[in-house]
């Protein structure tokens, strides 16, 4: 849908500008809004992990950006 595709180039643009902040490297997958849009598209999620998002080993709920990993503004344009 275009609101979870909206939310993913949110996602990674956050990550993207701001890399060190840990609320942007992380997606809270109980979060209402997410579990309604990124939750409802199985496919969402893989990309989510293509792009460089993992499983966070203490939270199976969370998807977290590995420390060491960043994102540049080209990326984020290219997925755009």
């Amino acid at each position: 849908s275009l609101d979870c595709l909206e939310i993913m180039g949110k996602l990674l643009y956050n990550c993207a500008v701001s890399p060190r902040e840990d609320k942007y490297r992380r997606i809270k997958l109980t979060n209402k809004r997410l579990a309604e849009t990124l939750g409802a598209h199985p496919a969402a999620l893989e990309a989510l992990t293509a792009l460089g998002w993992v499983a966070d080993a203490a939270n199976a709920h969370e998807l977290v950006v590995p420390e060491g990993t960043y994102f540049t503004m080209k990326e984020v344009r290219a997925k755009q």
